[in-house]
Order: structure tokens, then C-alpha cells, then sequence
């Protein structure tokens, strides 16, 4: 599994670059800077905040022109601040640059790069070999990616996500992730695959129980009872859905805990926790979403019995 420079093409890519219990887990508290970028509210140190969407349209024919250059003939229109749209092979394709423009705006010194590696990767066809049902992977989609969710729902029905409602904001897609490569799931690729949504939801939760290591919390700041997972693989945040995983965690701290996806590359939560530790949670989780690369959710979870719900 792979870090990716995460943003949405309907037709197919998102650019990729290969990049303890928590009684026990304070030694690993100095890994919280740099493996999750959090820390409890007062230890968080924020990156450049991410202002407001732009409502011009400079950042699209930014990246336009990016396209332009590999490839002269494509006739890439613009269709908002944050969208493009082409034809590969007489099949549509659109680009949602909402996280491209996020991490542009908080790294303004790696954007050019950052942008020639996802143009190449989109415009490089995947082997078809790759769409299988072995490399699919759940992935969480939430809060912040609603604008670019909203956009591609507008897709032709062939060429539309494939998503399933998780909890409150999250919403569940899938992706094909191989070594080159991670193209997410679409409505047309189920018949290829022979899969209803149901099946393509169990494979790819099965999937990612079978690749991801174990869960190895850290203490987020001395004296906190918040902890957090960060492997920075792509998939933190949806290690959620192994739910087998959690009811092990949370039984061995009284059968509950609270938690948040603030971003890809990081879950935060609080075992057994009191009042004080989800004020606690719920601040440090906001902090990361306003200011880490690729945002999910401000939402907080709670572990039940049952699973996941709202945590009120």
C-alpha cells in the first residue's frame, strides 16, 4: 500500500508516489509530531490553515495548462474553480482538484512538482490487470470532500463512484490500489468484476484486514488520554471499518471508546473516555482537519456493541 497525493478522476486515477496498546504506548508519544501531525489541543502545532475554496477559476487553468503541456490534443475544458473535464478513449473524464488545491495552498513550494506527478499519473492508462478484485480497498470519504463527492455524482451512471453510507458525514468508496496505480471504483466496473455493491464492500474490508498491520497506538501528548494511529499508508483512516480490531480495543477499556478521522493519515480517540477527554478529542480533531493534507471528517464516532455511531 501507498501514500497518494489524493484527488478524484472519474474515468480513473489518483496520482500515487511510494512513499501497542495504549497502556503502553507512551514511549511512542515523540512519534506525534511527525507521524500524525497532532497532538492534544494545547500540543497541536498547525500547518498553514487552508482558507475557503477559491471562486475563481486561476488554480483550474493552472493544472489545465499542466495537462496541456504532456498532452496538446486533449481538448481539457474548464468547468468551475476546482474541475476539469476531457475525453480519454471517447470515455468522459473529469478531475476534482479540491485536495490538489489544499495541499497547493499549504505547500506552495512543492505544488509544481506535486502537480506534474498527478498529471502524469492520470493521463497514464492502468494495466488492466489491475482492476481486480484482490487490490480493491475501502477508502472514507466525509465532510471536506462533499464539494468534489457533489461533482462527480454529476458523472454519466456508468461512470459515477461507487459509495455506501457509513456513519453520520462518512461515506465508504473503494479503490483498486496496485503498484503503480489506484483508480477508484465505479459503477461500470461491477459487472467486469461480477460483484454487487454488498460483495465489493466485504472483499475490500477483507482486503485491508489481510494488508494492514497491526494496530500499534501511540499517546498523542504525556498525560492525555488521547491516542492515535498513524501508518501514513492511505488507509488510517479507513482502519475503522476493521471492526474486529476495535471491539478487541475497546473491550480490554471498558467496551467503549470515541474517535475521529480528522484526515487520511490519521485516527485519533480516546479510550474509556470522560467528558474532559472528548472536549479534548474533539479540538485536537478539528485542529488537524484545518490544517493536515487531505481532510475527512470533524465528526467524532463512538464504539458501541453494535459498531460505530454518532458520539452525542
Amino acid at each position: 500500500m501507498r501514500r497518494c497525493w489524493a484527488i478524484v478522476v472519474v474515468t480513473s486515477f489518483v496520482a500515487c508516489s511510494r512513499t501497542a496498546e495504549p497502556d503502553g504506548a507512551d514511549t511512542r508519544a515523540r512519534r506525534s509530531a511527525t507521524a500524525s501531525g497532532t497532538g492534544a489541543a494545547g500540543a497541536l502545532r498547525p500547518a498553514s490553515t487552508v482558507e475557503a475554496w477559491p471562486t475563481g477559476t486561476d488554480f483550474a487553468e493552472r493544472v489545465r495548462a499542466v495537462v496541456l503541456r504532456r498532452q496538446p490534443a486533449l481538448e481539457v475544458r474548464v468547468d468551475g474553480p476546482l474541475d476539469l473535464s476531457w475525453s480519454v478513449g471517447g470515455e468522459p473524464a473529469r478531475m476534482t482538484l479540491h485536495n490538489a488545491w489544499r495541499y497547493c495552498t499549504a505547500s506552495p513550494e512543492a505544488c509544481d512538482a506535486t502537480l506534474d506527478k498527478l498529471v502524469d499519473a492520470t493521463l497514464r492508462a492502468p494495466p488492466p490487470e489491475s482492476l481486480a478484485v484482490e487490490h480493491l480497498r475501502p477508502v472514507l470519504f466525509g465532510e471536506a470532500t462533499s464539494a468534489s463527492q457533489a461533482t462527480l455524482a454529476t458523472a454519466a451512471p456508468p461512470f459515477r463512484p461507487v459509495l455506501r453510507p457509513f456513519v453520520a458525514d462518512l461515506q465508504v468508496g473503494y479503490a483498486f490500489d496496485s503498484a503503480d496505480h489506484m483508480v477508484h471504483l465505479q459503477a461500470r466496473h461491477l459487472e467486469r468484476l461480477g460483484l454487487d455493491a454488498e460483495a465489493v464492500h466485504a472483499r475490500a474490508v477483507a482486503n485491508l484486514e489481510h494488508a494492514a498491520a497491526p494496530f500499534e497506538p501511540f499517546r498523542v501528548a504525556p498525560g492525555q488520554n488521547i491516542y492515535g494511529l498513524s501508518t501514513r499508508d492511505s488507509y488510517d483512516a479507513p482502519r475503522l471499518l476493521l471492526d474486529a480490531r476495535w471491539a478487541a480495543l475497546a473491550a480490554r477499556h471498558g467496551g467503549t471508546l470515541v474517535a475521529g478521522v480528522p484526515t487520511r493519515d490519521v485516527v485519533l480517540f480516546a479510550p474509556n473516555a470522560t467528558a474532559r477527554d472528548i472536549d479534548i478529542l474533539r479540538g485536537a480533531v478539528a485542529l488537524a482537519y484545518a490544517n493536515q493534507p487531505n481532510p475527512i471528517s470533524r465528526t467524532l464516532l463512538r464504539w458501541r456493541e453494535h459498531g460505530w455511531e454518532v458520539a452525542r
